[in-house]
């Protein structure tokens, strides 16, 4: 049976990371990364947790991570993602530095650019509410 990590045409740049992840001691069930953000989901002890955090600092000489965990919910790129009864699902999260400020329509960005932030922003409300009513009735 073949893994998602096998399955991943990785890069150069990404052989810490695929060293990381392959020679870990317990298997990650789920590593997503953007750019320098990683959402992880661990299923494993909260010792083996601390052991893995502390693996991946002794890695590597200059590059260190930083990490927030929790049983019940984290913040990942704009997005609350929460454990409710088992069930991982997202919810509304703003940072704290979020100045709630948005591009102006008379920059030069592509017209389809501009008219599609308005739409995007409702479409995530949107579903966003609609999770958390999901939530509220169960």
């Amino acid at each position: 049976m073949s893994s998602i990590i096998d399955s991943i045409d990785w890069k150069p740049r990404d052989r810490l990371e695929r060293r990381l992840i392959l020679d870990a001691r317990v298997k990650l069930y789920l590593w997503l990364r953007y750019i320098d953000d990683i959402f992880m989901v661990w299923t494993g002890s909260e010792e083996e947790l601390n052991e893995f955090l502390n693996y991946i600092n002794e890695a590597h000489a200059t590059i260190k991570f930083t990490w927030t965990w929790s049983k019940e919910s984290v913040n990942y790129l704009g997005v609350q993602v929460m454990n409710t009864n088992g069930q991982i699902g997202p919810d509304l999260y703003t940072k704290p530095t979020d100045k709630y400020q948005f591009l102006s329509y008379t920059s030069c960005h592509p017209r389809g650019c501009k008219q599609g932030i308005p739409y995007a922003q409702a479409l995530r409300l949107a579903y966003m509410l609609y999770r958390r009513s999901l939530r509220e009735k169960s």
